[in-house]
């Protein structure tokens, strides 16, 4: 009878200090999942693949505290199971590398966890599982291409061809419409050096891809969200074979989207009153509907008979052949943020490029170096 040797959770896109989802719901459901379980007893490690937090936290604001607290007794908790911690930073714009607070915790603390934030394209060798990761944060590099040629290197470095897995944040084709253009990984050339499974955030919406795994974000923080939330479990057993479970988070926060279109003023409000009594209090609703709906206008009456939902209306425009289209705002850029990780690389890059002597594109490689540093 086969037996497990390995097993690990993976959850990302956690977005503590969301302005919509309370941090405190949050945490309340990864302590419901993560406290007691009888999981947490049977796993080797636990990995969070980018984004734990949704924007940058300063003192007072009350999150931080409810957020300390929690990573003190989630340390803990790893520490007495004997459970291995990783961190990978996810969206600068998200990050900020507040996650460095885990390593904060564990040291200031004395509880001795094996936890790390791990902030740089690294290939990591546990030598407790005798499994090798690698780790890609978001954003590495501005063009994937360069990023994967980093991957080459640091395998070569290592004098290994595969890897036995990899935790990544970003994106790749599969998870995204077509029209949308942003720079994403090649699939096939990480699934070439990974011997198990790819792990990646970022894309809210879980799905599977050959052996790649979007584990989607473990709450709810937005509408357009309705689809199961949680994270996924890996399992690697005595014969070398392997599963993949994604365990639902069912106490995710809920946001409905109730359609209004073309129908009376009558009938979306007995079709609201009917919806309303499956949602638990301080869920999220969004009226889909016309602007010139009687629905939206009286917008302002379901707020004061439902106070204890978040209300909000999504209007909808009509093309000039008379077809509705419900207005779908997206990012027609993405940003990089600029830190003291990858601006040697963002500026150096600008330079190789130019068509310049190789002789003086070394003395300014050596120039741009010394005045990061001392910068």
């Amino acid at each position: 009878m086969k037996t497990k040797t390995f097993s690990f959770i993976d959850i990302s896109d956690v977005h503590l200090g969301h302005p919509n989802t309370p941090t405190e719901h949050i945490i309340k459901n990864l302590e419901n999942e993560f406290s007691t379980s009888v999981m947490m007893e049977e796993i080797d490690a636990f990995f969070i693949s980018g984004d734990m937090f949704d924007r940058l936290l300063n003192f007072p604001d009350n999150n931080v505290d409810i957020i300390e607290s929690w990573i003190n007794l989630f340390l803990r908790r790893c520490k007495k199971l004997d459970i291995v911690v990783r961190v990978l930073e996810g969206t600068p714009s998200h990050d900020w590398k507040q996650s460095k607070v885990f390593e904060k915790i564990n040291t200031n603390g004395n509880i001795g966890c094996d936890v790390k934030h791990v902030t740089t394209l690294s290939i990591e060798h546990i030598d407790k599982f005798n499994k090798s990761f690698l780790y890609v944060p978001d954003e590495w590099e501005p063009e994937p291409d360069d990023t994967w040629k980093q991957v080459k290197d640091l395998l070569s470095i290592n004098g290994i061809d595969k890897v036995d897995f990899a935790i990544m944040h970003g994106s790749f084709p599969h998870q995204l419409p077509p029209h949308i253009k942003v720079p994403m990984h090649d699939p096939n050339r990480y699934l070439s050096i990974v011997k198990y499974i790819v792990v990646i955030g970022h894309i809210h919406k879980p799905s599977v891809h050959e052996r790649i795994y979007t584990p989607g974000s473990f709450d709810r923080i937005s509408h357009g969200e309705e689809e199961p939330k949680g994270y996924i479990r890996f399992n690697l057993f005595s014969d070398d074979t392997w599963n993949v479970e994604f365990i639902e988070n069912v106490n995710s926060k809920k946001y409905k989207t109730i359609s209004c279109l073309n129908i009376s003023i009558e009938e979306a409000l007995e079709k609201i009153d009917l919806i309303i009594k499956e949602l638990p209090k301080e869920s999220f609703i969004r009226i889909e509907a016309d602007k010139e709906d009687a629905i939206i206008v009286s917008l302002d009456l379901l707020k004061k008979k439902y106070p204890d939902y978040i209300w909000s209306s999504k209007i909808s425009v009509k093309k000039s052949d008379g077809k509705e289209l419900l207005v779908d705002m997206r990012a027609k850029y993405k940003t990089v943020d600029i830190n003291k990780d990858n601006i040697f690389n963002l500026l150096f890059d600008r330079i190789i490029n130019k068509n310049i002597d190789s002789t003086i594109k070394d003395k300014c490689k050596i120039l741009l170096n010394e005045v990061i540093e001392k910068c």
